[in-house]
């Protein structure tokens, strides 16, 4: 899962650095973040390595986790994303699934408060 975290990290940092560039010129970039559909990308398509006894706890607790996500239907992306192309105003992010929606808003507002907490020794080390 981290590395698969860290690609998305990565995609997001470059899409922000790809709306400024292209602002200027009126061009609108967003990201559309979709929790889990049901496509093949979970399913037939997906294979999984033989994972070695000593991980088995590791996978255990993965599964507890994340194992009951029920996923989204396809067609709502498809709307969604319609929806964003004929916006006049498009987001420059736009999270899509519900649970997934609170977990993201939830991780943002766990930030600010942080930030919130370190403001003093961020500004003084200007």
């Amino acid at each position: 899962m981290g590395l698969y975290s860290a690609s998305k990290f990565a995609l997001e940092g470059m899409s922000d650095a790809l709306a400024g560039e292209l602002e200027p010129f009126g061009v609108d970039v967003t990201l559309v973040e979709p929790r889990v559909y049901a496509t093949g990308f979970m399913g037939p398509s997906m294979e999984l390595a033989e994972f070695e006894e000593e991980y088995h706890p590791v996978r255990a607790a993965l599964m507890e986790r994340y194992g009951d996500v029920s996923p989204g239907d396809p067609t709502r992306v498809a709307e969604a994303v319609l929806e964003l192309v004929d916006s006049p105003g498009p987001p420059r992010r736009l999270l899509l699934g519900d649970g997934d929606y609170d977990a993201v808003i939830e991780a943002y507002r766990k930030r600010m408060a942080e930030w919130g907490e370190w403001e003093r020794t961020s500004r003084a080390a200007g």
